[in-house]
């Protein structure tokens, strides 16, 4: 089991609702995407110092899952919230000399950086890698694991085969071949295929070439507070697909959309990261997904959207936004481009269902529909492309 993390006291309470599902994520309790979406929902009817004990109830009853847990629930909640008592502001360092206080902007940026860095900007960019994901020891494992479950200690190498597989789906979709005629590569597979009807005797040869791959991808990545527990990670997935795939572009939004191609474009994560200090100015914030995508249609869809474009939208689809301005930009997406795909975290959870009216209104304009929960499902996405 993976040390545990010193329990800090955040500012707002939500992050402390968080840090909370973490907190019991390293005591072995299953704290997804949903569960916490629910423990923050309940932050708008119920208070913890103003009704404690209706609140405590209302989270042993969403985040127990078994009789173990139902029986160290309330010691785990009762320590946490005791040691939160005594726990020193996580934003404030005390043997420092103190700094300007930021704006509300630049500290969600920089509890996004640290969270995303894991505490370790410093580190030099790996060098490339031609390996295979398959080659790593502990993928297996690794690729099912929710990305929810994985302890600070296992992030790190999360992080790389996220790298190395955005790596992979851009190679693979750019080495595709087609039947050709300049003699370089023999077709052995589509040669023999060939060559059956005179009885397996190679008499006819075969060549390919590579196919000229005209795809372009538009990333849309949902980055409010609903989705701050995926974000992470697929924000490095889409860095090192960026990197590696020329024909594509990247947005992200919470309230509003923002373009972030050329941030992801950058040397490496860390100047990747402050660029986005610079242009993203609603870090886990609400949701507003019809707005954004609005926004998207209209000031980006007679560029980039053809019928070679394919347009990843990941997202929970919780909105607070009009229903109306979802259905209409979907409708856009679905009649300009050539595939849409909506990567959902949720959907990694057998019992999922797509009832929320946000994602019941999108998934009629939706031609694939797949899970964002683990590396095992970024990886089905290869055969959509």
């Amino acid at each position: 089991m993976a040390a545990e993390e010193l329990i800090t006291r955040h500012t707002a309470l939500s992050n402390n609702i968080i840090a909370f599902c973490r907190f019991l994520r390293q005591h072995r309790f299953f704290v997804g995407l949903s569960e916490q979406t629910e423990v923050l929902r309940i932050l708008t009817i119920l208070q913890p110092f103003d009704q404690p004990e209706a609140f405590r109830l209302a989270l042993r009853a969403i985040l127990v899952k078994n009789h173990a847990q139902h029986k160290s629930f309330d010691a785990l909640y009762n320590q946490y919230w005791r040691e939160l008592d005594q726990a020193l502001d996580a934003k404030i360092k005390t043997t420092e000399t103190p700094k300007p206080r930021p704006g509300s902007h630049e500290k969600a940026f920089l509890a996004l950086k640290d969270w995303l860095s894991g505490n370790n900007s410093s580190k030099k960019e790996e060098a490339k890698d031609s390996m295979e994901i398959a080659a790593f020891n502990e993928a297996e494992v690794l690729t099912q694991t929710d990305f929810s479950a994985f302890s600070e200690e296992q992030v790190p190498e999360l992080l790389e085969l996220l790298r190395k597989l955005a790596r992979k789906l851009s190679r693979d979709l750019s080495r595709r071949y087609t039947h050709g005629k300049q003699h370089q590569q023999l077709d052995l597979r589509y040669m023999l295929r060939k060559n059956l009807r005179r009885g397996g005797e190679i008499v006819e040869l075969a060549y390919k070439q590579p196919q000229k791959n005209r795809v372009r991808l538009v990333l849309i990545c949902d980055v409010s507070r609903s989705m701050e527990l995926y974000s992470r990670f697929l924000i490095h997935f889409m860095f090192g697909l960026q990197q590696a795939f020329s024909r594509m572009e990247t947005f992200v939004f919470g309230t509003r959309l923002t373009r972030i191609t050329a941030a992801m474009q950058a040397e490496n994560f860390d100047k990747a990261l402050q660029q986005l200090q610079e242009q993203v100015p609603d870090w886990f914030g609400g949701t507003r997904i019809g707005a954004s995508l609005e926004q998207f249609c209209t000031e980006f869809s007679h560029q980039l959207l053809n019928k070679k474009t394919i347009v990843l939208i990941m997202s929970d689809g919780w909105d607070t936004g009009g229903i109306d301005t979802l259905e209409k930009s979907m409708q856009t997406l679905h009649k300009k481009s050539a595939k849409v795909i909506w990567l959902n975290p949720l959907a990694g959870n057998l019992n999922y269902q797509p009832s929320v009216r946000a994602m019941e209104v999108a998934l009629p304009y939706v031609d694939v529909h797949l899970a964002a929960h683990n590396i095992d499902s970024l990886k089905a996405l290869l055969k959509h492309l």
